[in-house]
């Protein structure tokens, strides 16, 4: 066996303990219970000549067991020869002669110690040493071999010394044989088998895990006899040892994780990881290989990090939920080897910071997905809702085309509709957006408004969001929408005020003039996102609803369709549930009709960013130019041109001056006051601008941009000039005097 003269020592040497029979060189006050403390700083001490011994072999068979790697800081056992017990506490002699009864004959220890405390041990030996591959192997082995060897048939054992393979034990230098045959090499053969099957082969002290796919033919290619393997190389499966040269049983071998345990007595250790069978750099290659594989589908943004759950949704993470990602579903490790600076998982976190870095992940709507170069900048689009898929052929879809036919006034409204839907769906179902006019469509109530906009156009591209809180800026949290490419609104309460609709109808301009808008998220980081989807608008059409209507002069004409139904439904909807399977049956032949659609000549637009002609049904421009704020100031100049001309001008051709004279002379008429104060100087010159623009009043702009003057002519239908009456005397007058 092997023992140190003392327990400072490091050097080992061998010999027989029940050989030692130094026990004169015990001092007196180290002998017996009371002598613990004395005998621990004695046997301790490095001048002591003495015997602690162990049946177990470290790697290094000349230094004594320590616990942990095969590294400087330690010497694993590597062998183990016997097993001692110690019992920690006074047992008769009745008691032991009765425990080792109770054993059958075959198990009973071959020696028995009395230990310098006066306590017993028991020492079993193997006939043939135990292979360890590891400290947690050796550990694990002694936890369980109180089912084959009946070391438990005594009562007071030490188990702190018990699962301890590095305790060396003071020789008592008293032992009696009892069993002359060592422990049968059957019994623990059998349990060897069954320890390492249930253990976890994939500590650092085994190296790395491979896919056994990935060492296959490297195994064939340089071991001639990995031929002879029976069957399937599959995890736990059993076969020879055949890189060990004179290996001839059949079933000494068996696949780990990380290398291959052999049971092969003549073999030099029990287990040979991937990198001992077949290299350092065919290991480090798949290694380098892994990571990169292993953060396939993770990105990160200078701050979160994104990755595809199981329904195919894309996550937010911090650090520590990829780090339990990477070794949950990726099988990578956290713990660092020896020799490495960094674990697997480490490596794999700055794989993705640098590899896999992003400027911003948001969801651009329909986009093509995944990573994907949009405005210049690698980005993750999160975007991952799908058009409806269209029928392979053209088919029928009766009521959504009656439907359709039936439901605008005036008809020839149609042909423009299918062409923005057409344009608007194919460029969905391709990811190729294309920006479009906001549609506002206004009729009477029920008649299928709401239906055409969420269920109709939100059914074809993936459904909807409602933006009536962003588009009025009630709301700048708007991070939600952009993950739909329809915005639909159905509420009047837009135009409760100027500023209110002035504010709706100006972002209503600049998400349809801009593909990008600033996306803005509750604990998100903001970023600019390319959003390329419509705005639908639904209104009725009496005059509080129609205030809703956007304000044209902010230049809008080009960017949105003014759309008119019918003021009462012209088709019978079907009952709730009924609605619902004809989408179903329905929608698809709709998309495949709009897919085959062919733009008719006069809805084909000039202006190619839209790719249709917009249409504006005349009663509703009518309407909305009313409701403007051109046309509430138009009101109150109607009301200034009448004084002006007919009272404090009643000669006057015309009115000619700046933006700022006719601020001043307005407010000169105290029942205007009230009425002027939405409008500030700034407002009158734009308010004049696009009152001319529409040939209102016929007023004329001359001048620089610096000192624009205005010209507002009398209208002589309405404001009338006043004529002199000249009264000429006759001759003939009889009031004349005679």
């Amino acid at each position: 066996m092997y023992f140190l003269r003392n327990l400072s020592s490091i050097a080992v040497e061998r010999s027989n303990p029940w050989d030692f029979s130094a026990i004169d060189r015990v001092p007196a006050d180290c002998l017996g219970k009371a002598g613990k403390t004395a005998r621990s700083e004695w046997i301790t001490a490095p001048k002591t000549d003495f015997q602690a011994y162990s049946l177990f072999e470290g790697v290094n068979a000349n230094l004594r067991i320590r616990a942990g790697s095969s590294s400087e800081e330690g010497n694993p056992p590597v062998k183990m020869h016997g097993l001692a017990v110690d019992y920690d506490f006074p047992l008769k002699e009745e008691e032991i002669a009765a425990g080792l009864d109770r054993m059958s004959p075959d198990c009973r220890p071959q020696w028995r110690e009395t230990t310098l405390s006066s306590n017993c041990r028991l020492v079993w030996l193997f006939h043939t040493p135990i292979a360890l591959p590891s400290y947690a192997f050796a550990v694990a082995f002694l936890k369980s071999l109180d089912s084959v060897i009946p070391f438990r048939n005594l009562a007071g054992i030490d188990e702190s010394a018990l699962l301890a393979p590095e305790r060396y034990y003071t020789n008592g230098c008293k032992w009696q044989k009892i069993n002359p045959l060592p422990f049968p090499d059957a019994y623990l053969r059998g349990h060897l088998a069954k320890v390492s099957d249930k253990f976890d082969f994939n500590g650092p002290e085994f190296g790395s895990t491979l896919p056994l796919s990935a060492v296959i033919d490297p195994l064939r290619q340089k071991y001639p006899r990995f031929s002879e393997w029976p069957g399937d190389f599959v995890l736990g499966s059993a076969g020879p040892t055949f890189w060990i040269d004179g290996s001839e049983s059949p079933k000494s071998a068996i696949v780990r994780e990380t290398g291959i345990q052999t049971f092969a007595g003549h073999a030099p250790k029990p287990f040979f990881s991937w990198a001992e069978l077949l290299g350092a750099d065919l290991v480090n290659r798949f290694k380098t290989e892994q990571i990169g594989t292993s953060s396939q589908g993770i990105y990160y943004d200078e701050k979160h990090y994104f990755s595809k759950n199981g329904a195919g949704i894309w996550c937010i993470d911090p650090r520590e939920n990829i780090t339990l990602f990477l070794k949950q579903e990726r099988g990578l490790s956290d713990t660092r080897k020896k020799g490495e600076l960094t674990s697997e998982v480490e490596r794999a976190l700055v794989h993705i910071q640098r590899r896999n870095r992003i400027k911003t992940a948001a969801p651009f709507s329909f986009y093509p997905e995944g990573v994907t170069l949009i405005l210049g900048e690698s980005v993750l689009n999160t975007h991952t809702r799908r058009t409806i898929s269209p029928a392979e052929s053209a088919g029928p879809y009766p009521f959504l085309e009656e439907f359709l036919n039936t439901l605008f006034d005036p008809p020839e409204q149609l042909d423009y509709f299918l062409s923005w839907l057409s344009y608007y769906y194919k460029s969905c179902y391709r990811r190729a957006p294309r920006s479009g006019h906001a549609i506002f469509l206004a009729g009477g109530t029920n008649v299928g408004k709401t239906f055409l906009s969420r269920a109709v156009i939100g059914g074809l591209v993936g459904g909807f969001a409602e933006a009536h809180q962003f588009l009025t800026g009630a709301d700048a949290f708007n991070s939600e929408l952009f993950d739909c490419a329809l915005w639909v609104i159905d509420d009047a309460g837009i135009a409760s005020n100027f500023s209110a609709h002035k504010r709706f109808s100006e972002n209503v301009k600049r998400i349809v003039a801009n593909p990008t808008i600033r996306c803005n998220g509750k604990f998100l980081k903001a970023n600019t996102v390319a959003w390329q989807g419509r705005v639908f608008v639904t209104l009725n059409t009496d005059p509080e609803s129609s205030r809703i209507l956007p304000d044209l002069d902010l230049s809008l004409r080009e960017k949105i369709m003014i759309l008119r139904t019918h003021e009462v439904a012209q088709i019978q909807f079907l009952p709730a549930d009924e609605m619902e399977s004809m989408l179903k049956r329905e929608l698809p032949y709709l998309a495949r009709f709009l897919l085959d659609y062919q733009t008719p000549k006069h809805c084909v637009s000039a202006d190619p960013r839209f790719g249709v002609q917009p249409y504006l049904e005349k009663s509703l421009v009518d309407t909305a130019n009313q409701s403007s704020v051109s046309g509430a100031f138009s009101e109150i100049l109607e009301e200034w041109r009448r004084t002006f001309f007919m009272e404090h001008e009643p000669t006057a051709e015309k009115w000619e001056g700046t933006s700022l004279q006719l601020y001043k002379a307005i407010l000169l008429d105290h029942t205007l006051v009230e009425a002027m104060k939405p409008f500030n100087l700034q407002g009158i010159g734009r308010m004049l601008a696009s009152l001319a623009s529409k040939k209102v009043f016929d007023i004329q702009v001359t001048g620089e941009d610096s000192r624009r003057m205005f010209m507002i002519p009398r209208d002589e239908a309405r404001f009338p000039r006043r004529r002199s009456v000249i009264i000429t005397q006759s001759d003939a007058s009889k009031f004349e005097k005679k």
